[in-house]
């Protein structure tokens, strides 16, 4: 087997599993807010440390399976004026989202890894939501969700290198 296919296959298999665990927050935000309502609304119990690891998988969610949508071409895009251009517009259009989803996603993975280990470093908690429970955790999706939305990006393009650039 050739090194681009095993890449390709283990990038595949981290990426499916990013966005099974996203399903699987997903439905634990279902149970768990519809458990909340029943609770609080029949019994008067409420767990305030429940809301907030619903926030907290909100974010999880995004991150993970932001390479799922972007490997199966499922984020917005706003073709209209792309659409009644001509090729060679439309070709230098989806080279110039291609850049600029690339450089976005570079920098906010540079940036969010270090301020995730920033956090780890200064021990930081977050206060407001569960006391003693350390924030970097929380944060480290962020740059993860970010190296796989770049290395997907990468992959798009080395695919499509030779014929147009690939869309965003």
């Amino acid at each position: 087997m050739q090194l681009r296919q095993r890449y390709e296959r283990i990038l595949d298999a981290v990426i499916d599993a990013a966005a099974w665990l996203a399903r699987m927050l997903l439905l634990f935000e279902v149970v768990t807010i519809t458990a909340g309502v029943i609770l609080r609304y029949t019994a008067g119990i409420s767990f305030s440390w429940l809301n907030s690891l619903n926030e907290w998988t909100l974010l999880w969610i995004a991150f993970l399976g932001a390479a799922w949508l972007e490997r199966g071409n499922g984020h917005v895009s706003v073709d209209t004026f792309i659409e009644v251009a001509g090729e060679h517009v439309v070709r230098w259009a989806k080279l110039f989202g291609w850049l600029l989803g690339f450089v976005c996603c570079a920098i906010l993975l540079w940036y969010s890894a270090a301020v995730t280990y920033e956090k780890l470093i200064s021990g930081a908690y977050d206060f407001f939501k569960i006391r003693n429970f350390p924030i970097y955790p929380i944060y480290a999706v962020i740059p993860f969700g970010f190296l796989l939305w770049v290395l997907q990006i990468l992959r798009q393009a080395g695919r499509r290198s030779t014929q147009t650039p690939p869309d965003i």
